[in-house]
């Protein structure tokens, strides 16, 4: 499978004057934050590698950013900061310029990283992300399955950013290699509670997040990296 890459052309700073100015101007009209943010969404689900797509992605990225001071709901700015960090992982997809790849990959794991500043995680290395801190969590917030996904999807595209960042960095990439398998794993370890038709409480793990992805991650880095 090819898929054609177009080169990226920042011109972020237009665009996301241009969204803050439309966004401004919807809120004002009564048009509420999850509103403009599915139309980010949507903006969003239409990218592709051809320069149309990858203009939607621009535009759904600058739509993002201009949300960001339209809110102080946590839990907003939480799915926010994920449509941020998961357009920049697209636009460092889409190029084909290391020095752009490396810094478009970075911003997408400092937003990440904001995300997973809510609950309590201002690093990802073994250190901070063990079993203790997993027990934690779930313990603290499995009955809450939306947050708990939050919490989940913060972690896959952190992974994911770090991932794509070690291939512009091959030196990065032995050194965070081991922080890159210890997110995978430690997704694997949270689960929240379903409930179903008779009421039993069933405890679901995350391992089948995006088909699997932290176990195919890891595979794919012991690939390129024995």
């Amino acid at each position: 499978f090819f898929k054609w890459r177009s080169s990226v052309n920042l011109f972020l700073t237009a665009l996301l004057s241009t969204s803050l100015m439309i966004s401004a101007q919807a809120h004002a009209d009564g048009v509420t934050i999850d509103q403009l943010k599915a139309q980010a969404d949507a903006e969003y689900a239409q990218r592709d590698y051809t320069p149309a797509g990858v203009a939607h992605a621009q535009a759904a990225l600058s739509q993002y950013q201009g949300l960001l001071t339209k809110t102080t709901d946590a839990v907003q700015l939480a799915q926010i900061d994920l449509g941020v960090a998961k357009s920049y992982y697209f636009m460092g997809d889409n190029s084909t310029d290391k020095a752009t790849q490396k810094q478009l990959f970075a911003q997408g794991m400092a937003t990440s990283d904001l995300v997973l500043k809510n609950y309590g995680i201002n690093d990802t290395t073994t250190a901070t992300l063990n079993d203790a801190l997993a027990q934690s969590l779930n313990a603290a917030n499995s009955a809450n399955k939306a947050k708990m996904d939050l919490l989940a999807e913060a972690l896959y595209q952190k992974a994911a950013s770090l991932g794509q960042w070690g291939q512009t960095d091959i030196v990065g990439a032995l050194t965070r290699w081991p922080e890159l398998r210890n997110i995978m794993d430690f997704i694997t370890k949270l689960n929240y509670a379903s409930t179903d038709s008779t009421g039993k409480v069933t405890m679901v793990s995350y391992k089948s997040l995006h088909g699997y992805a932290s176990y195919r991650i890891v595979g794919r880095g012991y690939f390129v990296i024995p």
